[in-house]
C-alpha cells in the first residue's frame, strides 16, 4: 500500500479507476455471467417441461377418449383378436400354421409356414390400417421356394 501513496495524484486516480474496472470485469465474468446463463438454462428447461406436459395431457385425453369409446361399444363389435386373425387370414388366402392368443384376447402370436410374402404383407397392412391392430413383432425367414417365407408375427389391439 505504501507503493500506492508514493505515486503522483494523477497516477493514483488512474490506478483506482483501473482497479474499479478490473473488479467490475471480474465480478461480471465470475459471478453475474454464470448466474445469467444458469437462469436462461432454467427458463429453457421450464419451457421444455411445459411443452412435454402439454403433450402428455393431450395424449392422456386421447387415451381417455379411446378407452371411453371402446367401453361404450356393444360386446358384439368387440371382436377377439383370434377371431379377427382367422377372418382376415382366410379372406386373403393365408393359412396360419399356429396361433397362440392371449387369455384376455388382446394379443396373439401367429406363425405361417411357406406363405406367400405378398399375402403376408397384404395381411399385415390390412390388420394395421383397416382394423387398428398393432404389429409388435415380425420375423420373416426365406422358405425353400422363391417368394415364400416362414413368418412369425405378434399382434395386439391398439
Amino acid at each position: 500500500m505504501n507503493w500506492f501513496y508514493q505515486q503522483t495524484r494523477r497516477d493514483q486516480i488512474a490506478i483506482a479507476v483501473c482497479a474499479v474496472f478490473v473488479t467490475a470485469f471480474l465480478l461480471w465474468m465470475l459471478a453475474l455471467k454464470p448466474l445469467s446463463s444458469a437462469a436462461a438454462n432454467a427458463q429453457n428447461r421450464q419451457a421444455a417441461t411445459a411443452a412435454s406436459l402439454a403433450r402428455v395431457k393431450t395424449l392422456a385425453a386421447n387415451l381417455q377418449h379411446q378407452q371411453n369409446t371402446a367401453a361404450s361399444k356393444p360386446r358384439s363389435q368387440q371382436v377377439s383378436i383370434a377371431n379377427l386373425v382367422d377372418r382376415t387370414t382366410s379372406s386373403i388366402g393365408l393359412r396360419a400354421t399356429s396361433m397362440d392368443p392371449s387369455a384376455d384376447g388382446q394379443t396373439a402370436a401367429v406363425r405361417f409356414d411357406n406363405a406367400d410374402l405378398t399375402n403376408v404383407l397384404q395381411w399385415l397392412h390390412d390388420l394395421e390400417y383397416n382394423h387398428q391392430i398393432q404389429i409388435e413383432y415380425l420375423s420373416l425367414i426365406a422358405a425353400n421356394k422363391p417368394g415364400q417365407v416362414m413368418a412369425t408375427v405378434r399382434v395386439s389391439k391398439s
